[in-house]
């Protein structure tokens, strides 16, 4: 599994892959705006940023934290103790954002060589991941579990 993709850009010394793993069986979280999968969905903030060239003016480059949070897509660990905490925090952060989406949280596992996680927990969110695509990844690698209608716990 080859990242090169992630590591450019990269300062010297920064390894985002440190204390990462490739994880097939766990459960994972995402929130989507729609119920269907769809390659735009699995796009990072870098990648964004990359393919509409509006990068923030205040990007520090050599930021290696800033750097990898920017190039890991957001994902949250799903189990029996995560789950009710990261419904309620979607259901927060993104009600509040887009009102009129019909939000739900798509509930996945990765098949053999589609990246690594690194747990990178925050002070809202204990449960959160990034999880870094290798140089392979396409959609055909997510394997859906369940999609979750935010709607229904309104």
């Amino acid at each position: 599994m080859n990242f090169d993709e992630l590591n450019k850009s990269l300062p010297e010394n920064c390894d985002c892959l440190e204390k990462s793993i490739e994880d097939l069986t766990h459960t994972y979280a995402r929130h989507f705006n729609k119920p269907t999968v769809r390659s735009q969905d699995m796009l990072t903030k870098w990648e964004k940023y990359t393919n509409t060239n509006a990068f923030p003016k205040n990007l520090d480059l050599n930021d290696c934290v800033e750097l990898c949070g920017l190039k890991g897509l957001s994902v949250d660990i799903w189990n029996e103790e995560s789950k009710e905490a990261v419904i309620q925090r979607y259901l927060k952060t993104f009600k509040i954002i887009s009102p009129k989406n019909k939000n739900a949280i798509l509930i996945f596992k990765l098949k053999l060589s589609a990246g690594k996680f690194r747990h990178t927990p925050r002070e809202h969110d204990k449960f959160h991941y990034d999880f870094y695509k290798a140089d392979g990844f396409t959609i055909d690698l997510v394997e859906v579990i369940e999609f979750i209608n935010l709607s229904d716990y309104l």
